[in-house]
């Protein structure tokens, strides 16, 4: 439980970074251990497949995209989020979190938007 709460604490303090840039939205997880985050660029939401992918491929890191399996049959109502867990390691946690940020910062303007 110390290693949950220490984490999401870690992972609050990026979902607020992102946040203020207009990158991302959620409502911290008050059970469990996965956050849902939506990601948006320009009011519009990302393609989280896309995103997911090329994070992972380009940095290692791997989030999942939230609109496979939740919604309707075709993912619209959840369009754009992304599931991180976040309890690793703290320090995979930070070192994953810091990879995705540096990430994010060069190629956000290249993902595709619905």
């Amino acid at each position: 439980m110390a290693l949950a709460r220490g984490n999401l604490e870690i992972l609050s303090r990026y979902i607020a970074q992102w946040s203020a840039k207009g990158w991302a939205w959620w409502v911290p997880p008050v059970a469990g251990t996965t956050a849902f985050v939506k990601f948006t660029r320009d009011g519009r939401v990302v393609d989280a497949v896309e995103f997911c992918m090329r994070l992972q491929a380009q940095t290692g890191v791997m989030f999942l995209p939230g609109d496979r399996g939740f919604g309707d049959s075709n993912g619209e109502k959840y369009e754009g989020y992304v599931r991180i867990g976040y309890v690793p390691e703290t320090t995979v946690l930070v070192e994953g979190l810091r990879l995705c940020d540096e990430w994010m910062g060069k190629h956000w303007h290249e993902l595709t938007l619905w």
